[in-house]
């Protein structure tokens, strides 16, 4: 009998809708109408994930620069600037492989 399984399902799905999400809009500029400008939460598992902030270079190139802001909560509540807004995860694989990165523009 497994132990724990119910932590391990929760676990997945919580991992799996932000792959969704991320894989959504890889790749993509959202358009500016869904979003205003205020907060945005990023739901994720902190031990396998993580938000940072980048401009588009580093969205563009899956590269972080040491000076970005980092999230590592998994419940992180992102206050969207004016104009555009780009994340990316830098855990190795995850951004230029498995696409998990979002830029959006906040109106």
């Amino acid at each position: 009998m497994v132990q724990g399984r119910g932590s391990a399902c929760q676990a997945m799905s919580i991992a799996i809708s932000l792959l969704v999400l991320l894989l959504a809009v890889h790749g993509k500029t959202v358009n500016a109408t869904e979003f205003r400008v205020g907060d945005l939460v990023f739901n994720y598992l902190p031990e396998n994930n993580n938000v940072i902030a980048v401009d588009l270079n580093g969205y563009n190139k899956c590269m972080a620069p040491a000076a970005s802001k980092r999230y590592r909560s998994g419940n992180d509540h992102i206050t969207l600037t004016k104009g555009q807004n780009s994340f990316i995860c830098d855990i190795p694989g995850h951004c230029d492989q498995l696409g998990q990165r979002i830029t959006l523009k906040a109106a």
